[in-house]
């Protein structure tokens, strides 16, 4: 299952790609292409692991749930787990927006947004506000 954090990373890897092959606009440069594509690597790798240890920890305080026996202070241990994990997705997002930001120019990023906008269908990038609406 792709988890949405690793949706978003996909639809950036495929909006680098257009860029760096567009016909007109604002391409990236050899070296900004490559920086991104490692960018979007790394990142994928620790959203993968993050993903997966938090599955296994939901899968774990489900299980604790199942039980008649509740044991509070391992299921409250594995909620704080889910909670500290989750705080480490956003920054590994915060880090790739970040550092995104420091490769491409402004034209740049909002050529990949207005593709990335394109291929959801929600009007990113279209100057209308909040989430396309």
């Amino acid at each position: 299952m792709v988890g949405k954090a690793m949706a978003g990373i996909l639809l950036c890897a495929m909006a680098v790609g257009a860029l760096a092959q567009a016909p007109r606009g604002p391409k990236l440069t050899e070296q900004q292409f490559t920086e991104v594509r490692q960018l979007v690597r790394r990142t994928r790798a620790e959203v993968e692991r993050l993903e997966t240890a938090m599955d296994q920890r939901r899968q774990q305080l489900a299980q604790a749930y199942m039980r008649y026996e509740l044991r509070a202070r391992a299921v409250l241990d594995l909620q704080a787990e889910i909670v500290r994990m989750e705080q480490d997705l956003l920054a590994v997002h915060h880090r790739m927006h970040t550092r995104l930001r420091a490769i491409v120019t402004k034209e740049q990023f909002e050529a990949m947004k207005t593709r990335v906008g394109a291929m959801i269908g929600d009007g990113a990038g279209k100057g209308r506000g909040q989430g396309g609406k």
